[in-house]
């Protein structure tokens, strides 16, 4: 049996006013994966990170992190999730 994805993402969307920040984005990463989401400014990045850590609602679409979906239950999602930004260039450059 096929071990259940830690996040799902289904067709989510986000819009804010007449921005479209993310339209129709998909994701399943496995328990124990490490991800790292790149993309240019304004891609809807860090939009879904929010969703993911319920600190948005989608307009559409579904997140769930877990096996828990994540506007019903808040705290259980925030505690299953670690989402850290990049600070700062790399060495080098």
């Amino acid at each position: 049996m096929a071990e259940q994805p830690a996040i799902i993402a289904e067709g989510l969307g986000k819009r804010f006013g007449r921005l479209q920040a993310l339209a129709g984005v998909d994701l399943r990463v496995r328990a124990g994966a490490v991800v790292a989401v790149l993309g240019p400014n304004g891609a809807g990045k860090t939009t879904m990170v929010r969703i993911l850590c319920t600190l948005l609602r989608p307009d559409s679409g579904r997140a769930a992190v877990a096996g828990l979906d994540g506007p019903g239950e808040p705290g259980d999602d925030r505690a299953a999730v670690r989402a850290g930004p990049r600070r700062g260039a790399p060495a080098g450059r």
